[in-house]
């Protein structure tokens, strides 16, 4: 038990379970790493990451899973992927202006 003065348990004083639902897990993907690459395109521009950024994030080799597919398939294959993705999926922005409203 913790540290704590009124009985409380929490996740961090807890052991690891062997079937805990929120342990990560690897997973087949269909379609391997291009399937995954595009995934990770179109889920950070949907954020509004911008081409330059997520091309920065395969460039870097601190994102093991993006960086494989720049070393495997070059600097020229990965432009024109996230280009194929974006086009496909384009990016939408808002923009939130207040107004008078009384």
């Amino acid at each position: 038990m913790s540290g704590h003065d009124d009985g409380r348990v929490t996740g961090a004083d807890k052991e690891a379970e062997s079937d805990d639902p929120m342990m990560l897990a690897a997973a087949f993907v269909p379609g391997g790493l291009d399937a995954m690459s595009e995934a990770v395109v179109e889920e950070y521009s949907q954020m509004g990451m911008t081409t330059d950024e997520i091309f920065e994030l395969f460039k870097s080799p601190f994102y093991a899973a993006t960086h494989r597919y720049y070393r495997l398939r070059g600097e020229a294959e990965t432009v024109a992927m996230i280009a194929r993705v974006i086009e496909r999926a384009p990016v939408l922005r808002y923009r939130y202006e207040r107004g008078n409203h009384e």
